[in-house]
């Protein structure tokens, strides 16, 4: 998708190449997302508190960043190496990063290079590239091409540090708000087929590095029932959705993917998943309506491939 963004002194507007929004300005501090049609979509922070991550071996440039962000509020996570620093960003939801050029076993672009390779920083997350040595036009190009937004060279001018920090988090946040709204399900802010989809890869591949277990819980009206009413689908989603919510863990993928069917998808062992499926079938059998199947299965190899194989439930006791 193509997205374009252009300003004017109170108003962002952005346009993709399926849809139009606007920012407009709520005060010194935010901005709120519009469709075209005028819905308020989400609030945008314009001077959001950051997890940023610090990667440099040189302890004096390390803390000079620290100090610069922390005035803003930014939070600071560090990585010493290049190795390092691909680590943070499998244990870290990063807002933004900042990558020295010459670090101990890798260099900086090569990091940048691999980062922008990993879905969960994808095109979108700010990447900013230091050195304290050469910061000529080769070099601005070499980290320009690995993927970096900027390259900045020393002595660090931290007015300008914060002030292209604030705009490059600005335009991930729009980004960010554009791309979530392709991904949930209006009715209950769960997480549509497509973003089940989307993070199901992205959870596969980090259970994957980590040779973690995968475990799934499928919740569907019973097959035995006749095809439930639109308008009863329509009004028990919503409550699904609160009771997925409030069992399930923060770590979980939650979704929807048909008028009742949802799906929650885990980095965790089966016995885990029927645990949580247990406490989700009693909730559910409280809201009265059609009877709802709750089924704890395994994540077998491929299920999110491009022709996903169907789940197969653990029969139950």
């Amino acid at each position: 998708m193509i997205c374009a963004i252009w300003m004017s002194s109170d108003t962002r507007w952005m346009s993709s190449s399926q849809t139009r929004f606007m920012l407009r300005q709520r005060n010194s501090q935010s901005y709120e997302l519009h469709s075209t049609q005028g819905s308020l979509m989400r609030t945008v922070d314009s001077n959001p508190r950051a997890l940023v991550l610090v990667a440099n071996d040189q302890e004096w440039a390390a803390r000079s960043f620290e100090t610069i962000l922390g005035a803003e509020g930014h939070r600071v996570v560090r990585a010493y190496t290049g190795r390092q620093a691909l680590d943070r960003i499998e244990t870290h939801r990063l807002d933004a990063i900042i990558l020295d050029a010459q670090l101990p076993d890798l260099s900086g672009a090569s990091v940048c290079q691999m980062m922008r390779q990993d879905p969960r920083v994808g095109p979108t997350i700010p990447i900013v590239m230091t050195t304290a040595g050469p910061s000529g036009r080769q070099e601005r190009l070499t980290a320009h091409r690995a993927g970096a937004w900027e390259f900045f060279g020393y002595p660090l001018d931290p007015e300008t540090v914060l002030l292209k920090l604030r705009l490059f988090l600005d335009a991930k946040q729009a980004a960010d708000a554009i791309h979530e709204r392709g991904l949930l399900d209006e009715v209950t802010g769960l997480y549509n087929r497509r973003g089940l989809l989307r993070r199901g890869q992205e959870l596969a591949a980090q259970a994957a590095r980590r040779q973690d277990e995968l475990s799934c819980i499928l919740l569907k009206p019973n097959p035995r029932l006749v095809e439930v009413e639109p308008r009863v689908a329509k009004a028990l989603a919503p409550r699904i959705g609160e009771i997925l919510r409030e069992t399930c863990r923060r770590s979980d993928v939650v979704g929807r993917f048909g008028p009742l069917d949802f799906a929650v998808l885990m980095v965790s062992a089966l016995p885990v998943a029927e645990s949580i499926a247990a406490r989700i079938s009693e909730m559910a059998a409280k809201l009265g309506g059609p009877e709802l199947v709750v089924e704890p299965c395994r994540w077998p190899e491929g299920l999110f491939g491009e022709t996903a194989p169907a789940v197969e439930p653990v029969s139950q006791p």
